[in-house]
């Protein structure tokens, strides 16, 4: 009888361990169904900024330093043309493409009112990552050195760990530097089974730039280790809002001193 009830006790301990990982799982997937319906609101298709069936969030941040020439030399910059008039008032304007059932391209646009070098001196300050990259954990720069063709490049690992309770997604990349222009990048190994993609900066003016990221992902790998997609985890549009502050923010404390 004692042995009966023991074994009662522990099966019970067990339903009730069941129990509570069930109902975190279930928090978990709704937090990250609520993460991606936000950033379906941010995602424009193309040519839907010209008949206003994109509906787009909007944002009380402004950039000032954007004129009515920055506006016309925006709408030139892509194929199909940017909404200008989201992006000044301090959208991120999202398009996602669907290249096979694992790959996708993700592309986005941001104004900063910043010079373009000091967009660039955050992206390369590796130790500044955690502050505009969701839930990174870890930034090492593992080797630099320089291409065949004379550019500079490093080696970095990223840790992306958004729950304690979930395995970390690890990356390894190698970031090319293309001044003033560009930074490319491609996978070296890791989690994600591709990974590629680039940062661009094309100057509006001497202090106000528009910030073009892209990149391509194949999901498999990380949807096993993290149980959610790096699109809804690491949110595109988080970074790109974080990465537009830390600059104006660096900017405005550089023009005080």
């Amino acid at each position: 009888m004692l042995l009966h009830n023991l074994f009662n006790r522990k099966l019970s301990k067990r339903v009730s361990l069941r129990l509570v990982a069930a109902m975190l799982f279930f928090v978990v997937s709704l937090h990250a169904i609520d993460q991606y319906a936000v950033g379906q609101m941010t995602i424009v298709q193309p040519g839907s900024e010209h008949n206003g069936e994109a509906q787009m969030q909007q944002h009380d941040d402004t950039v000032d330093a954007v004129t009515d020439a920055d506006s016309a030399q925006i709408l030139a910059v892509t194929e199909p043309p940017l909404n200008a008039e989201k992006l000044e008032s301090g959208e991120v304007l999202m398009r996602f493409t669907t290249i096979s059932n694992e790959l996708q391209r993700v592309r986005a646009w941001v104004l900063i009112a910043a010079p373009r070098q000091t967009v660039w001196d955050i992206l390369l300050d590796c130790d500044q990552a955690r502050n505009y990259v969701p839930d990174m954990r870890e930034c090492v720069i593992r080797h630099s050195g320089k291409t065949a063709a004379g550019n500079d490049f490093d080696i970095t690992y990223h840790r992306i760990k958004p729950f304690f309770f979930m395995a970390s997604v690890e990356n390894v990349f190698q970031a090319e530097y293309l001044p003033p222009d560009s930074i490319r990048f491609h996978r070296v190994a890791g989690d994600l089974v591709h990974f590629t993609g680039l940062w661009q900066f094309t100057e509006l003016s001497v202090n106000s730039m528009l910030l073009h990221y892209e990149a391509e992902l194949d999901l498999r790998a990380a949807v096993d280790v993290g149980g959610e997609r790096p699109l809804i985890r690491n949110d595109v549009r988080s970074m790109l809002k974080r990465l537009k502050l830390l600059s104006e923010q660096a900017f405005e404390l550089a023009d005080v001193d």
